[in-house]
Parts: C-alpha cells; sequence; structure tokens
C-alpha cells in the first residue's frame, strides 16, 4: 500500500481520510444495513464502494492500523502532506477496539496543527471514545438513526435528517466546502440527508 491518508474528494474537499471497511468494524444498526427500501442506508456500502479495488483498499488500511508501526507511519504521511487542515477519521468503518482507538489518540496529539472529526457508533468503546473527543484538535460524534434515535455516549450528534435527537443541529449542506467544514468548527450536532 502506498499511502494511508486519502486526499480529499468532491463532498469532503480539502479534508483528508482514513477509511476501514464498514460492517466488519461498525455496530451497524437495522437502519444501516436495510433502511433504503431493503437495501443499505449506509453509503460505505453503496455506489463507488462496492468497487472491488475500493473494498481492497480499505481491507489493506485496516490491516495497516493493526501493525506495531501505524502510529508512526501515519504522522509521517501527515508530514509529507502540504497544508493539512482537516482529517476526517472513517468517512467509511468505525473504531474497532480500544488499542485502535488509543492509537489515534497518539496520532492527533502529535498533530496538533490537523483539526480531526469522526462519527461512531461504538457504545462498547465509549470511555475511551471520549477521551479521543476530549483533545483540543478532535471532535467525535454519536451517530445515530431512525432504527437506534437515543445518545447515550456523552458526545454531540451525528444524526440522519428527522430523528429526534438531532433536532436544531446544524443541518449538513453535502460538502464541506460551502459551508466552512462546520463538522471540524464547531462542537455542536450535525443533521445528515440521506445521500
Amino acid at each position: 500500500m502506498k499511502s494511508l491518508v486519502i486526499k480529499g474528494n468532491t463532498k469532503i474537499g480539502k479534508a483528508c481520510t482514513f477509511n476501514v471497511p464498514p460492517v466488519k468494524t461498525c455496530k451497524p444498526t437495522r437502519w444501516c444495513m436495510k433502511g433504503l427500501n431493503g437495501k443499505p442506508a449506509c453509503y460505505a456500502q453503496r455506489g463507488h464502494h462496492n468497487n472491488p479495488i475500493v473494498q481492497d483498499s480499505m481491507e489493506n488500511r485496516l490491516k495497516a492500523s493493526k501493525r506495531a508501526d501505524f502510529v508512526d507511519r501515519t504522522i509521517d504521511e501527515l508530514a509529507r502532506i502540504r497544508k493539512v487542515e482537516y482529517f476526517r477519521i472513517h468517512a467509511a468503518g468505525d473504531f474497532y477496539s480500544e488499542e485502535y482507538v488509543r492509537k489515534w489518540i497518539a496520532i492527533c496529539k502529535a498533530t496538533p496543527h490537523i483539526k480531526y472529526w469522526a462519527a461512531t457508533r461504538r457504545r462498547d468503546l465509549t470511555k475511551v471514545i471520549r477521551e479521543l473527543d476530549a483533545l483540543p484538535n478532535v471532535i467525535v460524534r454519536q451517530s445515530l438513526d431512525e432504527s437506534s434515535p437515543k445518545p447515550s455516549m456523552g458526545l454531540k450528534l451525528a444524526t440522519i435528517y428527522g430523528v429526534p435527537a438531532g433536532k436544531g443541529g446544524f443541518v449538513c449542506p453535502g460538502a464541506c466546502d460551502p459551508c466552512g467544514y462546520h463538522c471540524w468548527n464547531k462542537r455542536s450536532n450535525v443533521q445528515f440527508h440521506i445521500h
């Protein structure tokens, strides 16, 4: 694998990301798996994410994240990429173990000039995820949908538009450039439309 860090795209703009396989690393809800007319609502299980090259890439990143050199390698890559300001931990996938979250804590501490954000469903890892969220350059939001509508982690929320717990939160315009990277810059609830 040439690079762990993925440079921006049309949705996240200039932000970088790191993705791991959905389902294998997540705690998917009924809505994630069959929320759109019996098809996965999770966008990381649809569209270009079904491309075998993309799936292999996420599997390779998962393997890399389990290696002892993951923290150092990620920090080195971030140092080589010019002007990384925003980083999305997991546009696809989720935190899968306490050790893995601790690796992200080390990465985020070593790169305080980068703003990170992540959404998670991993209630089983609440304590260590809250440690990550407590860092000044990190925002972690609990992900909620129609089949898991109740907050329980003590984090800000990332909800599908219409979930009652998310009402009053910032409504995502669908791309990060137009809103000025709100998810990284404002510690608020965020509502997302299905895309």
